[in-house]
């Protein structure tokens, strides 16, 4: 073998290297995108990354909807706690049961690489005024359906791949 050819071998093995760290950083956010609730109750929006869905979401392509309650909407905000405390990987980070609308903020942990998503969800009840817990009634005007909001973003990466949606889903299953 000439000495050019193995320069050249050794050149594209070390680009091949690089690959993969080129993707990870190329893949990369700055950061994870601003958590909790914003004006009248709502969600924080979605960045423009396809790695965030949520039920108040403008983009059709990020929208989910949000987790209808039929019955007791504070038997649903419970259930809805018992079951995230069940799930592997996922950890109540922060929940405002004083406030209306009621607020709870989770991680989920990936497990292969350790990757963190916030998953948050909103009360939006109506209380016996007649007013939505998202303020979108008068009183004495019929009140709106209740309703559970949520939202699952990656705080890392350009693509999710699929994986908060389907974590919504399986919460709505």
């Amino acid at each position: 073998m000439t000495r050019a050819t193995l320069r050249f071998r050794w050149a594209r093995q070390r680009w091949l290297a690089g690959l993969p760290a080129l993707w990870l950083v190329g893949c990369a956010a700055l950061g994870p995108g601003p958590v909790g609730q914003a004006a009248g109750g709502r969600l924080q929006p979605c960045p423009a990354a396809p790695h965030c869905v949520s039920s108040d979401a403008a983009d059709a392509g990020q929208r989910i909807a949000a987790l209808a309650i039929r019955g007791d909407p504070a038997v649903a905000w419970q259930a809805l706690r018992a079951y995230l405390v069940t799930v592997p990987r996922v950890a109540i980070v922060a929940a405002d049961g004083g406030a209306a609308p009621e607020y709870l903020h989770a991680t989920a942990t990936s497990s292969l690489m350790g990757f963190v998503d916030d998953i948050e969800f909103v009360l939006h009840a109506p209380d016996a005024g007649g007013t939505s817990g998202a303020g979108g009634t008068t009183p004495g005007a019929a009140s709106a359906p209740a309703a559970i909001a949520m939202r699952s973003a990656s705080r890392v990466g350009y693509y999710d791949f699929g994986v908060n949606r389907a974590r919504l889903e399986a919460v709505r299953a």
